[in-house]
């Protein structure tokens, strides 16, 4: 697992230091200073420590799974988990070009600041009214017309998606 005593003590061998548990301002800070935040998971759910470590300033090298790519967007480069000589040579390309993810520092800052917790409980409270409605089966309900009921911003137009015989 993640925290092999294995795995710690030859990292610390390497040079690695090793951080357990650090408070919010020190976590802020290894986002802050780390040359790259390496971000090569196979599922997530959400993807938190990523928007923390934009929001600090933080360049990261991400995995292709759904839900990084699409918290990340165009702010970090995208590669995937499973090749291992390409996360080996985007370790080394952060560590010996300080340039290359400069332009990434800069979009992830710009990006970290679109998540809010304001937006968030605007697009909960709609997608749960939505679900309600869609649960209530009556009759054809449209995507479209809950966001206007609910104040809830349209992120794009859409054709007519019904849930009327969802189930």
């Amino acid at each position: 697992g993640w925290d092999d005593d294995g795995i710690l003590r030859r990292a610390e061998a390497g040079g690695a230091r090793i951080v357990m548990n650090p408070d919010d301002r020190e976590l802020a800070e290894l986002y802050r200073c780390c040359a790259v935040f390496l971000f090569p998971s196979l599922y997530e759910g959400f993807g938190l420590p990523l928007v923390e470590a934009m929001a600090c300033g933080g360049a990261a090298v991400v995995s292709t799974a759904d839900a990084v790519r699409e918290v990340v967007g165009p702010a970090a480069p995208l590669l995937d988990p499973n090749d291992l000589p390409g996360w080996r040579d985007a370790l080394r390309r952060a560590i010996t070009d300080r340039e290359y993810l400069a332009p990434f520092r800069r979009k992830g800052l710009a990006h970290a600041a679109s998540f809010t917790w304001e937006r968030a409980a605007r697009q909960t409270h709609a997608a749960r009214a939505w679900l309600r409605l869609c649960s209530s089966r009556r009759g054809a309900f449209s995507l479209r017309s809950a966001a206007r009921r609910h104040h809830a911003p349209r992120r794009r137009r859409r054709k007519h998606t019904t849930c009327a015989n969802w189930r």
